[in-house]
């Protein structure tokens, strides 16, 4: 569910940048964009590449949190709760996407 919110947020991030200045391209936003929608589509029919792209996808952005509240911290501009919400649910993410109930089961 939270790959399907994330993949409809950068689509709409891309889409209102388009509109806005069209010869610019948000590509980063568009790239998260791509993987979050086969992270959904792999989680959402329980593939095992569906929970590796989401697990990188989520460890990805924990160290890109981490790096975040680094830099806010030095540098004092930009929004520390933010980058601390992000670090911690994509923390998150990482430890139930490495939990047991996520590997699939065996074919008998």
């Amino acid at each position: 569910m939270l790959y399907a919110l994330l993949t409809v947020y950068f689509a709409v991030v891309v889409a209102r940048a388009l509109a806005d200045h069209p010869p610019e391209l948000r590509g980063a936003n568009l790239g998260f964009a791509m993987f979050t929608a086969a992270a959904t589509c792999g989680l959402w029919i329980c593939a095992e590449w569906g929970r590796l792209l989401g697990l990188i996808m989520a460890l990805g952005t924990s160290s890109l949190g981490v790096l975040a509240i680094i830099s806010v911290a030095v540098s004092h501009h930009g929004s520390m709760p933010g980058w601390i919400f992000v670090f911690v649910v994509s923390t998150a993410l990482t430890y139930v996407l490495t939990r047991r109930i996520f590997n699939p089961l065996p074919d008998d």
